[in-house]
């Protein structure tokens, strides 16, 4: 089961595996704010991993409805929201009943006319532009919705959450079993490699955090057991 770690708590283990005890002032070689970042970012690191072995997390919905065909094209444009950091699929709703798209190769789009059935027999979504940077703006890109007869129906994009990072003390992050070993001693390998006399540090926390690791991936088949399924191929109806 799930549980938490308050941003504190996790990081009074880090300065105590790492060694550092007294270097964490704000004017020390180990800052709180520093340490603080490194937590967040092998979280996040935790959480791209864990996606990588199947396991769901962060999972958010965005609905609307889709708009009419891109000019010229013969698909339908879909932002992707900017709090996303992946997607994970597209339903469709006619007014009555709610059914899957099917995600497509953005090099078959040219096929979906008269070349290629969806095995759900609704739709497609691919991706259509990537990430992109302006200046100081990020822009997460947008999908392709085929055919153009779907403009006008209700959507929901399912996608996986961001990891915006914490900062308050008190603010907490989730776990499994297991997870809380992973983040931390991932922490303690980024912190003490700062220090060249922290190398026995950096090696034990390395070993912990290989049979963190070990053990996540162990764990990632139990934690889909009961969340994902092998779906059954079936012909299906057009809406």
């Amino acid at each position: 089961m799930a549980f938490s770690l308050a941003l504190s708590d996790a990081r009074t283990e880090v300065i105590h595996l790492a060694g550092i005890d007294g270097q964490t002032g704000s004017s020390g070689r180990h800052s709180s704010t520093r340490l603080n970042a490194v937590l967040n970012r092998c979280y996040r690191e935790l959480l791209s991993r864990a996606g990588q072995l199947g396991v769901e997390h962060g999972r958010q919905a965005a609905t609307g409805t889709l708009g009419s065909a891109v000019s010229g094209e013969d698909f339908i444009n879909l932002d992707i929201p900017s709090s996303a950091a992946d997607v994970i699929g597209v339903d469709v709703n006619n007014g009555s009943d709610w059914a899957p798209l099917d995600p497509l190769s953005w090099a078959q789009r040219r096929d979906t006319e008269d070349r290629i059935e969806p095995p759900n027999g609704v739709g497609w979504w691919a991706l259509r532009n990537g990430p992109s940077v302006s200046g100081s703006t990020l822009t997460q890109g947008s999908l392709a919705i085929f055919p153009t007869e779907l403009a006008g129906y209700s959507y929901t994009l399912y996608t996986v959450k961001q990891w915006p990072g914490i900062t308050s003390d008190s603010d907490i992050f989730l776990l499994h079993d297991g997870w809380d070993q992973w983040l931390i001693n991932r922490a303690v390998m980024q912190v003490a490699q700062r220090d060249t006399n922290k190398r026995g540090n950096w090696d034990t926390a390395n070993a912990a955090w290989v049979n963190a690791d070990a053990l996540l991936m162990s764990q990632a088949r139990r934690l889909n057991r009961s969340g994902v399924i092998i779906p059954t191929a079936y012909r299906g109806a057009r809406f």
